[in-house]
């Protein structure tokens, strides 16, 4: 079987499909295998969720904004300030509310075998530090998608765009982006910007 995801070799999503693919071996004496394909090699997150029901990617990995195209109830998860702590989103998640977003993708062809976090949000940019509201203000920022961070980002007075991450740093090395949001742990490339600033959320 085919594990895709699209972050670097070494990141927080390529750690736990290997930790999965791991388990599964053995859990399954080796009779079910699984490779893991980072970097988008099998697709991107879009690619990757459209291509399961299909047959065309066994498992993949991705994030909840991505989702939100297929299943947009799962938005409802990417609300700023929604979780207390790690252990109250965990307990949200593996719960009845977890459950239900479940159920909403098993109906779409998609099977959900769990839910992590990648990281606490961060703002990360080339510009300048954020330490308060007025400095998002004319900042173009890349979001993986979802209405939630379309409308936060907005609200916020910033400019925000979808993009996948296969195109975060060339868009930031071409001043079309100056800014994104993600997890502290360096998606691809992006450590190699100068003069990078990140604010935790």
């Amino acid at each position: 079987m085919r594990l895709g995801h699209v972050t670097n070799p070494g990141s927080v999503y390529d750690q736990a499909s290997k930790h999965f693919a791991g388990l599964i071996n053995q859990k399954t004496a080796g009779q079910i295998q699984i490779a893991v394909f980072p970097s988008g090699q099998l697709g991107q997150e879009r690619e990757l969720i459209e291509g399961a029901p299909l047959a065309i990617v066994d498992l993949f990995l991705v994030g909840v904004p991505s989702l939100t195209g297929t299943v947009p109830e799962l938005g409802d998860s990417d609300l700023p300030f929604l979780y207390r702590d790690s252990a109250h989103a965990g307990k949200v998640l593996e719960g009845e509310v977890g459950a239900g977003w479940a159920k909403l993708l098993e109906a779409r062809g998609i099977k959900a075998l769990g839910w992590g976090a990648g990281g606490y949000r961060s703002i990360i940019n080339n510009k300048k530090p954020v330490t308060q509201l007025e400095d998002f203000k004319g900042m173009k920022f890349r979001i993986a998608g979802g209405s939630v961070y379309l409308g936060l980002f907005r609200a916020l007075g910033a400019n925000a765009i979808q993009m996948t991450w296969s195109e975060v740093y060339g868009a930031m090395q071409q001043g079309r982006r100056s800014s994104f949001r993600g997890s502290p742990v360096p998606p691809p490339r992006t450590s190699r910007l100068s003069g990078q600033h990140s604010s935790r959320q």
